[in-house]
């Protein structure tokens, strides 16, 4: 009778054991690289205009994509070298949700700043579907 009650000790254990886990919860938002292609024909759609300014920010833009768990973050700047800037949009995800099955789009738009004239490239980086693959996008700009 002494077995019984171990018995579901041991099974109750075992089972709180097997939910914990490093997974995030259905509720818990996951900041991520932002989905840029893999849902229209012209994907991905990014604005970088030819030319620019020496030393004058312009915008830069690229659309990512969510469904009904998905909601916009921030757009990372980072100076690769004196003529590479790379631009990576991020969104927010909730993966173990049940969301709703809509496609949601948002623009993402980071401000980039050459101080040297001459050739220069944008490159954005983001996540292709299907696959979840990344991607990276280099875009030339010519600096006056």
């Amino acid at each position: 009778m002494r077995r019984t009650p171990l018995a579901l000790a041991a099974a109750l254990l075992a089972a709180a054991a097997c939910s914990s886990s490093t997974a995030p919860r259905e509720d818990e938002e996951v900041r991520v690289l932002g989905v840029i292609a893999g849902y229209n024909t012209d994907d991905p759609r990014i604005t970088v205009p030819a030319t620019a300014e020496r030393g004058v920010p312009f915008p830069v833009s690229v659309v990512t994509y969510g469904g009904g768990c998905y909601r916009p973050d921030d757009t990372e700047v980072r100076v690769v070298g004196p003529a590479v800037v790379e631009v990576a949009p991020y969104d927010f995800e909730r993966p173990g949700a049940v969301c709703t099955l809509i496609l949601k789009a948002s623009t993402h738009t980071a401000s980039v700043r050459f101080d040297a004239a001459g050739p220069a490239v944008v490159r954005i980086r983001g996540r292709q579907r299907p696959g979840d693959g990344e991607l990276v996008v280099e875009r030339e700009v010519l600096v006056r």
